[in-house]
């Protein structure tokens, strides 16, 4: 998924958090302690490391980021992940009790989920619950145990634009799950299986019309993604088809960043070429996936 997300799940498991900025060149320990008396600007510096490291986990450009009057990720071009920016207001994070490093971590992986899912899901609850996947995913790649960030996020009302609290857990949860469920499989996890597990799964069909502004969670979903994820997993035909549907899309995103090239826009050019660099590895890892199945 990225350069170094084998190594903090390893480094995870054999220290604590409060130690793992060490294995990585960072200068953390202040930053991650949770002192009773703490100065704004520890908690900016906190905020902003938290930010880095989550675009780094993830594979992303680094957004820049600015403090504002909340908290979010604004994607000024959708086709582009190079422009993105990250706000952040440290008395939005005393308000939401998430002051600690793993709290503001998981925050930024949410709003990472937001940069990952530009252009795909059209409905507002299905990214929210896709952002939330995402925070569910780099938990469990991290070791990182539920904290005040999943309190907070579990007290959250549903309205027209993000789904209620129970149902974003369920979907933080999803995401812990199908970490587990590909490690156990012998699969590694990439920002782009966990997509195409998030985007096959009920969480991915939710809008607020269709649940009638209520939290939907009923076994139905459970079973359903369930049902699905095994399938994901350990299907051959599966991800044999998966891996073709990449190779066109690889095929797809050549030829127009060649048109972009003609054109003489390399900025559109540099976007395919990375979307098909993406789709080639995408492909690759669902053929080793099917040699890995059993079924």
């Amino acid at each position: 998924m990225i350069e170094l997300i084998q190594k903090a799940a390893e480094v995870s498991m054999s220290m604590g958090i409060e130690k793992m900025g060490k294995a990585f060149g960072f200068k953390l320990p202040g930053l991650l302690s949770n002192k009773k008396e703490e100065t704004e600007k520890m908690l900016e510096v906190r905020a902003e490391a938290a930010a880095y490291s989550a675009s780094k986990f993830f594979g992303l450009p680094e957004a820049r980021i600015q403090k504002g009057d909340t908290i979010g990720v604004y994607k000024l071009n959708e086709a582009s992940l190079t422009d993105d920016v990250f706000q952040y207001s440290i008395k939005q994070f005393k308000e939401l009790g998430c002051t600690s490093f793993e709290d503001m971590t998981k925050i930024w992986s949410h709003e990472c989920g937001h940069r990952l899912l530009q252009n795909i899901l059209p409905s507002s609850w299905a990214n929210e619950l896709g952002s939330d996947f995402f925070a569910g995913v780099r938990s469990e790649m991290l070791g990182l145990p539920k904290s005040n960030f999943e309190k907070t996020l579990g007290a959250t009302s549903a309205s027209k634009s993000h789904p209620g609290g129970p149902l974003r857990i369920q979907a933080m949860d999803y995401g812990r799950k199908v970490v587990a469920q590909m490690r156990k499989a012998g699969i590694q996890p990439t920002w782009e299986n966990c997509i195409d597990a998030y985007v096959k799964s009920p969480f991915a069909k939710m809008t607020y019309e269709n649940s009638n502004g209520r939290n939907k969670l009923a076994g139905e979903y459970t079973r359903a993604t369930t049902q699905r994820l095994d399938g994901f997993i350990d299907r051959r035909e599966f991800h044999l088809r998966e891996a073709e549907n990449a190779k066109e899309k690889e095929k797809y995103y050549l030829r127009e960043a060649e048109k972009a090239t003609d054109r003489k826009d390399y900025s559109k050019a540099a976007d395919y070429a990375r979307s098909a660099e993406s789709e080639r590895r995408r492909a690759d890892e669902e053929i080793r996936a099917a040699n890995r199945c059993t079924k």
